[in-house]
């Protein structure tokens, strides 16, 4: 059995940021699914939905897209009311993080992410060349997007929308 390294001690903060009416989620880079997980615990989860290219079981989510964030766009999405994205912009190229961000507000009118503050080199893990990190988004290119910044320990959680935290 693998150790479980990949709960973040701001989940709960994340978690602050969603809105208790929501009903529609869509985890962008769901990784092994934890957060949508804790979604699906947490509020009243009408179709959930989850974007990951890697082969990670995601079962309880509603539909998993087995590709990027970039191929799953130009598929003319339908709209969420709340978009999550925890650790996954900073394995984008930077280019197309920058415009995940912009995209994202035509998905969802509530969006939270988190990242981390500094770029860190890490290598394909789990098998998973997904993995790789290949940039980082500084807490101005957030806030110059309309997105609200919190710095917790070494990473940057931003939300949009009608979060009220």
């Amino acid at each position: 059995m693998k150790d479980i390294t990949w709960i973040q001690p701001y989940y709960h903060l994340i978690l602050d940021r969603v809105p208790k009416d929501a009903t529609s989620f869509l985890d962008v880079g769901a990784g092994n699914g934890i957060f949508g997980f804790i979604l699906s615990r947490t509020r009243d989860c009408k179709r959930l939905d989850a974007i990951e290219p890697f082969g990670y079981e995601l079962d309880h989510f509603d539909n998993v897209y087995r590709m990027s964030w970039k191929q799953w766009y130009k598929t003319q999405p339908t709209p969420y009311d709340v978009l999550i994205s925890t650790e996954c912009i900073e394995h984008m190229d930077k280019k197309d993080a920058l415009l995940f961000l912009d995209q994202a507000k035509e998905i969802s009118k509530n969006i939270v992410i988190a990242t981390p503050i500094l770029f860190e080199e890490q290598k394909a893990y789990d098998g998973n060349e997904h993995q790789r990190h290949k940039c980082v988004i500084s807490e101005s290119e957030f806030i110059e997007r309309g997105y609200k910044t919190l710095l917790f320990n070494d990473s940057i959680i931003a939300h949009y929308g009608d979060i009220k935290c």
